[in-house]
Order: C-alpha cells, then sequence, then structure tokens
C-alpha cells in the first residue's frame, strides 16, 4: 500500500493541494457537484458522520490512465466519501481486468464566447 500513496504524501502534492483549496474557483465536488466546505479538514478526530464530507484533491483522469500526476490542470476538489468511492471503482475495475472505467469528456470553455 506504501507505493500506492507515495507520490501522494510529498511536499509537491501537499503545495498542490493547497493551491486547490486556496482557489475561489474550486467550491463544488469534481464527483457528485455538491458544494465542499474547504474548513472540513479530514482526520481521525473528526466526527464520523462528518468524515464523507471532507475534503480533498482528486485527479479528473487517473494516473494509472495517463493523467499527470502533479498537474493543477488534472486536479479537482472533491468530498473525501466521493474521492474514495471513485478510486475503489477504479480498483475494482482493474483487478476484473477492465482497463477502462467510465469514459470522460474535459470542456474547455470560454465563458466570454457565449
Amino acid at each position: 500500500m506504501t507505493a500506492r500513496w507515495a507520490g501522494r504524501k510529498g511536499r509537491s502534492w501537499r503545495v498542490l493541494c493547497a493551491q486547490v483549496y486556496a482557489d475561489p474557483h474550486e467550491t463544488h465536488c469534481l464527483r457528485c457537484g455538491k458544494p465542499v466546505d474547504k474548513s472540513l479538514v479530514f482526520s481521525r478526530y473528526l466526527p464520523a458522520h462528518q468524515r464523507p464530507h471532507a475534503r480533498s484533491v482528486d485527479h479528473i483522469i487517473a494516473i494509472e490512465q495517463g493523467g499527470a500526476r502533479l498537474s493543477r490542470d488534472n486536479v479537482a476538489i472533491a468530498h473525501y466519501g466521493c474521492n474514495s468511492r471513485h478510486g475503489a471503482r477504479i480498483g475494482a475495475a482493474k483487478r476484473r481486468g477492465h482497463t477502462h472505467t467510465e469514459p470522460r469528456v474535459i470542456l474547455d470553455i470560454d465563458p466570454h464566447t457565449l
């Protein structure tokens, strides 16, 4: 299990997470679309009923699917629970031999052109 988390504990990852948390445009969960309370930091001292709602940073395109590990363009804020469920689905699909999970389309739209 250490190898899986090794890249997500380093200084570069913590700096990237701090950038995401400080971004005023990062307000809604990447997975469920509901608002994220940025003041809710996951810890074992956080009441169990609040832990799934704690803030976390999730990769938009999984590293295993070719996503950039430390790119600001490839990460977004997510609820801890949503992030955990998504990671579990990818892991289960990988164990079943599926190389791709759900397809994603990323759109970069300039609101001034609408």
